[in-house]
């Protein structure tokens, strides 16, 4: 039986671990967080230092559920009996366009799993042990250890350190050498899975061993704010769409809900807009805003909802590809790269978690083939663009069109002709494409399958009929003037 070390115990180095324990592998989870604790506590009250993405919103698309139904079904129940549900897509249409949504079959698949991203983990984690997974909770990975290789860079383990280990005894002693003891030791396998994720600094220890890594990264310049509340015990979720989420122009707010009657408030700010940044630490300045944007404002009436939690900040919002294989040849044998080790993009697209549990199987899948260390790395990278690449890009150019937004709202234009096209394209993007996806479920479900991963995520736009729907909603929406008046670009309220 071969053995492998995955780096990381978040979603990446679960599904990892589930994955390769699957194909008959030996799988050992090394994570620098402490263990979890008992699944009748509050999951919020874990620790996760070497996630902070945690607290925010997580969105697991149904292109995940699908996949853990088929490789971990007793997963997904023990996460339906921990209080995650599943939100179908009947409940995201918006009520005034309910009486216009008629079911298709492939609707099902456009099924959400709701749960907050720690509830999510802990269960995980305790499935993983549940079924014989072995996990080394506050151990760091400080370095990777490399073998003698003709062929390059060749990784055969990582050298760990026990972190409350080192915490007690924090005199370094001497080992009988002469040497400084840093209390570390040697873990060897077969095989090592990096999914140390967006914090893991692997890849410079990598290049200067000889690999020619070649990373493309992209600042997305947004932070998230996010707040986390309860629906009162005697009241049910409001009864609008089931993702709440509004982008203007200058900032995005959007409610999502989560297990045991909780939801996420989130308000992300461009990371140059110096005021909000200042104003969204404290309690006063975040629930102002929340509250002068209607549909959020209806999730946190004081009748509806109370705060659990402080005000959590992240701005590690990028776009991030790494390629391992250079003019045909594997630059590493023997360490795989996944999760945000990777790929990521802007978490506001709620990619990750889908794509970090799809890596992690596929590679499992490729390496349970016994193939050759290049061989396998070849084939991981090109099935990696394969899947991917297509929408990483898209979302790239989202991004950049929110960014461009952005820029003309709050600086205006510097020719006639860019202020003549950006404002025919902010009144499409309000009035069109803001009035379909609200009030057409057509329009709607086309847009959400690729959201949801099920196809591409500009499939849509490739089919004429969508677009004429588009088209008359821009035409038609002064009719539904009062309906679409609180998700209209406006300036951040003072």
């Amino acid at each position: 039986m071969k053995t492998a070390i995955v780096i990381g115990a978040g979603i990446a180095g679960l599904s990892a671990a589930l994955a390769l324990h699957q194909r008959g592998f030996v799988p050992l989870l090394v994570d620098q967080d402490d263990a979890p604790p008992p699944l009748d506590s509050n999951p919020h009250d874990w620790p996760r230092r070497g996630a902070p993405q945690v607290r925010h919103p997580h969105f697991f698309m149904g292109r995940l559920l699908k996949l853990l139904q088929t490789r971990h079904p007793q997963l997904v129940d023990a996460m339906l009996a921990a209080g995650a549900w599943q939100m179908p897509f009947a409940s995201t249409i918006h009520p005034a366009a309910r009486g216009r949504y008629k079911p298709e079959p492939g609707d099902k698949e456009l099924t959400a799993l709701v749960a907050r991203r720690t509830t999510f983990e802990l269960v995980m984690q305790q499935y993983a042990r549940d079924i014989g997974v072995a996990i080394l909770s506050h151990t760091k990975v400080t370095s990777l250890l490399f073998a003698p290789s003709m062929q390059g860079v060749t990784v055969r383990g990582v050298r760990i350190v026990d972190l409350h280990a080192k915490a007690e005894n924090n005199a370094v002693g001497l080992r009988l050498d002469g040497r400084e003891d840093d209390g570390s030791r040697e873990l060897v396998a077969d095989v090592v899975i990096d999914a140390s994720g967006r914090r893991g600094g692997f890849g410079e220890q990598l290049r200067a061993a000889g690999a020619k890594l070649s990373d493309e990264y992209h600042d997305s310049r947004l932070i998230y704010f996010t707040r986390h509340y309860q629906f009162r015990s005697d009241v049910e979720r409001p009864d609008t769409e089931g993702m709440v989420a509004l982008e203007f122009a200058d900032y995005t707010v959007g409610a999502l809900p989560a297990d045991n009657g909780h939801f996420t408030v989130t308000i992300a700010p461009t990371s140059d807009n110096e005021a909000m940044k200042r104003g969204l630490r404290h309690v006063e300045y975040f629930e102002r805003i929340c509250h002068a944007v209607a549909p959020i404002n209806t999730w946190m009436n004081r009748a509806t909802a109370a705060p659990v939690s402080d005000i959590y900040a992240f701005g590690a919002m990028d776009f991030f590809w790494r390629t391992t294989v250079a003019d045909g040849a594997p630059q590493v044998r023997g360490l795989y790269f996944i999760g945000d080790t990777v790929v990521r993009t802007n978490p506001k697209y709620g990619r990750g978690c889908t794509w970090s549990c799809e890596q992690a199987h596929a590679l499992a899948d490729l390496l349970a083939l016994s193939l050759s260390p290049d061989e396998t790395t070849i084939r991981f990278a090109a099935w990696l663009r394969e899947c991917f690449r297509a929408d990483w890009e898209t979302m790239l150019q989202l991004d950049r069109g929110s960014r461009a937004k952005y820029e003309r709202f709050t600086h205006g234009a510097a020719s006639l002709g860019e202020r003549i096209v950006g404002a025919c394209n902010d009144a499409f993007a309000d009035d069109g494409m803001k009035t379909a996806m609200l009030l057409d479920p057509v329009v709607q479900r086309a847009i959400m399958t690729g959201y949801h991963g099920l196809a591409q995520m500009d499939a849509w736009t490739k089919r004429p009929t969508i677009w004429l729907r588009v088209l008359w909603a821009w035409l038609t929406h002064a009719r539904w003037r009062i309906v679409l008046e609180p998700y209209r670009t406006r300036a951040t309220p003072e």
